[in-house]
């Protein structure tokens, strides 16, 4: 009985966090190999799996069935019961729970940061962008100013930290997209004395460009992580999307010489 009472409580709280973090992204250990290559992935998205599991389970088990019946009502009275609390709106705003933790204040000194930015006054609104990372800030628009204060000065530390910040966001709309793009176009030609990619950002950016397709930036990224010898260019399915990539271009001669290359 107390397995069933721990795992049915598990349960419950996987659907109530599909309920309340629904959208939010979650990052997993990289599931990277030839045809799979998985970074992060929605709260509502573990639960197909999470069910998918449970019914076979459910179905092919010849003993004892009540635990996974159990799993399943878990999930569901969680899911009900988080439902239940946001319509009600009991405890804490419930708001709270769909945000980045931020310090306080923190749409105001945006205001006032954009305002010295308007008015050229970078290192005014650099000394409140900083605080605001330091107070772990990490919002898109956030970023999105800190990084055109921190470009007006370029031999400072605060164009490397911002650009990293922005290359490392998970969210793939269509505006995050864009930043992510536009400040790698900048950063390599700004930065000084020239940009700082660690491995783990040179594969997030390559993985952005090739479901982009964007070839010109992609080329660079993949020549610069071959010369280093990034590790995941031997345990990632990376390599063949790249080449599937050229080959879709009508670089095939290039695509295969470059499978070659690494092997």
């Amino acid at each position: 009985m107390a397995s069933i009472g721990t795992s049915g409580a598990i349960s419950g709280v996987l659907g109530l966090s599909a309920v309340l973090f629904g959208h939010r992204q979650i990052t997993l250990v990289p599931l990277s190999g030839r045809y799979a290559n998985v970074q992060s992935m929605p709260v509502f998205g573990l639960l197909p799996l999470w069910i998918s599991i449970e019914f076979i389970q459910f179905m092919v088990y010849s003993g004892s069935q009540v635990n996974y019946l159990m799993h399943i009502f878990g999930l569901l009275l969680g899911a009900v019961l988080a439902m239940f609390l946001k319509r009600a709106q009991w405890g804490p705003d419930m708001n709270l729970l769909n945000e980045t933790p931020c310090c306080l204040n923190a749409d105001e000194k945006l205001i006032r940061a954009t305002e010295y930015l308007d008015q050229k006054a970078f290192n005014e609104a650099l000394s409140v962008l900083r605080q605001l990372y330091r107070d772990n800030c990490r919002s898109r628009d956030f970023l999105s100013v800190y990084y055109q204060s921190a470009k007006a000065c370029p031999d400072r530390p605060d164009v490397h930290r911002v650009a990293r910040a922005i290359f490392s966001l998970p969210e793939r709309d269509t505006k995050t997209v864009d930043l992510i793009i536009q400040t790698y176009r900048d950063y390599v030609m700004l930065s000084e004395p020239g940009p700082r990619f660690n491995e783990r950002v040179l594969y997030q950016l390559a993985d952005l460009f090739v479901q982009r397709e964007l070839c010109s930036e992609l080329d660079k990224i993949m020549l610069l992580m071959r010369k280093r010898g990034a590790a995941c260019l031997f345990n990632s399915n990376l390599p063949y999307r790249y080449a599937k990539l050229l080959d879709q271009q009508g670089r095939t001669s290039e695509s295969l010489e470059y499978l070659r290359s690494i092997n």
